[in-house]
């Protein structure tokens, strides 16, 4: 199940990793508040992302038929992984912030930029 969970949002932020900016409070291209260098990052984060994620799914595919204790092993250091990306990518995420939950961008969104 994993495999297929990593492999679909892999292939989805590969391909469409612009367009899924938007999930995260990211418009779907740059606009006044996410400046063109800061979105191209943003985006190019998220391809690289979804293609490490695809690539994972690729390796745990592979690794189906090995040993059950191989498999707790792989288990155990996905989990480490897990909780090793969200620990550390918290605080990256609290320091962008969310452009849309910001007061000053309502105002802009809601009223238009002219």
């Amino acid at each position: 199940m994993t495999t297929a969970v990593y492999a679909v949002l892999g292939s989805a932020l590969a391909i469409f990793g612009p367009l899924m900016l938007g999930l995260y409070g990211l418009p779907a291209e740059p606009t006044v508040e996410v400046p063109v260098g800061a979105w191209r990052s943003a985006a190019s984060f998220a391809r690289l992302f979804g293609i490490t994620l695809a690539g994972l799914a690729v390796i745990l595919w592979s690794l189906r038929s090995s040993e059950p204790r191989a498999q707790q092993k792989l288990v155990a250091s996905l989990a480490v992984a897990n909780v090793f990306i969200s620990v550390f990518l918290r605080p990256v995420a609290r320091r962008l912030g969310n452009p849309v939950r910001d007061p000053a961008c309502r105002l802009v969104l809601a009223n238009g930029v002219k």
